[in-house]
């Protein structure tokens, strides 16, 4: 395939809690592909995954207005540089 596989090894014991709770998400979400798809997510498919990130950040968009929104943020009034 070319590409490099990570290892459980590549990881180290002191790497931050969020680090590791991300690498928790990222196995979870592997493993939903999987089921979902019957195969894993490899960079050589025939979907864009260019494409798929961008309508993927446009819902991530929407779930942070949201929820700024929901705090009642100034931010939901509209983008005011600072």
């Amino acid at each position: 395939m070319g590409y490099n596989m990570l290892k459980p090894s590549d990881f180290e014991s002191k790497d931050s809690p969020v680090t590791l709770a991300v690498i928790a998400d990222l196995r979870k979400r592997d493993r939903y592909g999987r089921e979902k798809h019957g195969k894993p997510l490899e960079p050589d498919t025939h979907i864009s995954n260019l494409r798929e990130a961008y309508e993927e950040a446009l819902d991530l968009a929407q779930y942070l207005k949201a929820e700024l929104m929901r705090e009642g943020s100034r931010a939901c009034t509209g983008f005011e540089p600072d």
